[in-house]
């Protein structure tokens, strides 16, 4: 049984102290710039705790749009749930045929879980429901920050479509990704080029666990 990690600071959590959002905010999310060719479209979203509650992305070429699935919710440091599983869907459209596209998250997990996580992120082309699972899988590393609810280890992690194969023009995906319960996403990018340029290492990273990827680190009864 999943425990609720939450219930002595629900109020805290929905309440969202600023101080929280800025000890978030004044960490580099785990990105890595990928090159994907002549052309490419960025869209990222640095702020997706409470105080950007339109998940309006702060950098890029395309606008994109972010979007949770209930459960989830924006706390102070991120999308969050209390008590069980949710999603989160990114959007990208384009002006030319897309051949690849890498997505990147920036996410404190439940230390009962891995990335990646589930059927790991799926992606799917032109409005359709084709749901393709990534080529290829790697971390950029983690990083131990101090929030207002005690130390947290984030993780980077990165997934990449080789899309060269479809004859179908593409100029629009959506990507999907199973976010565990008590896992928090501060931050995430996606990238698409009109060349598949293999830029993610190699498949075998796709088995990776990330031994001690906590939320809790210290401090086991605080949360996001």
């Amino acid at each position: 049984m999943k425990s609720n990690l939450l219930g002595p600071i629900l109020p805290l959590l929905r309440g969202c102290a600023l101080t929280c959002a800025l000890a978030a905010s004044a960490h580099a999310a785990l990105f890595v710039d990928y090159n994907l060719g002549v052309d490419q479209n960025t869209t990222i979203w640095t702020t997706l705790n409470n105080t950007n509650p339109s998940r309006t992305a702060d950098a890029g070429s395309d606008p994109g749009s972010f979007t949770i699935g209930a459960p989830g919710y924006q706390a102070s440091v991120g999308t969050y749930s209390f008590s069980t599983d949710y999603s989160v869907t990114v959007n990208q459209t384009s002006t030319f045929d897309l051949q690849t596209a890498v997505f990147q998250v920036d996410i404190a997990m439940n230390p009962s879980y891995t990335l990646p996580y589930g059927t790991g992120p799926l992606l799917s082309y032109n409005g359709g429901s084709q749901n393709l699972a990534a080529s290829l899988f790697t971390t950029n590393g983690t990083e131990l920050r101090n929030t207002s609810f005690g130390p947290m280890n984030y993780v980077g992690g990165a997934w990449q479509w080789d899309l060269s194969g479809i004859t179908e023009n593409i100029s629009s995906i959506t990507i999907t990704m199973p976010v565990s319960v008590h896992s928090s996403i501060s931050a995430a990018r996606i990238d698409s080029g009109s060349s598949n340029l293999a830029v993610v290492p190699e498949p075998s990273m796709m088995g990776l666990a990330l031994l001690g990827g906590g939320l809790l680190v210290a401090r086991r009864r605080r949360a996001v």
